[in-house]
């Protein structure tokens, strides 16, 4: 079953997790095209990855499972 990474705001804005670009850099987006992780433990370790920024900016991040319809 394939994951996703959603990202909450503190005002409650659902973002994605993006595949990383050439430089390996992740951002989100709520309009692109998510990345897909084959596993839970995929997304739950690229989560763990990102730059602390994003936690301070009170951003949530949870593993969902992706539609598969």
């Amino acid at each position: 079953m394939p994951y996703l990474v959603k990202a909450v705001t503190t005002s409650g804005c659902v973002t994605w997790m993006l595949p990383p670009d050439r430089k390996g850099n992740r951002s989100l987006s709520n309009m692109a095209e998510p990345q897909t992780f084959e596993n839970e433990a995929d997304a739950r370790a690229a989560i763990a990855d990102m730059p602390e920024v994003f936690s301070e900016a009170g951003i949530t991040f949870t593993v969902e499972a992706a539609d598969q319809s």
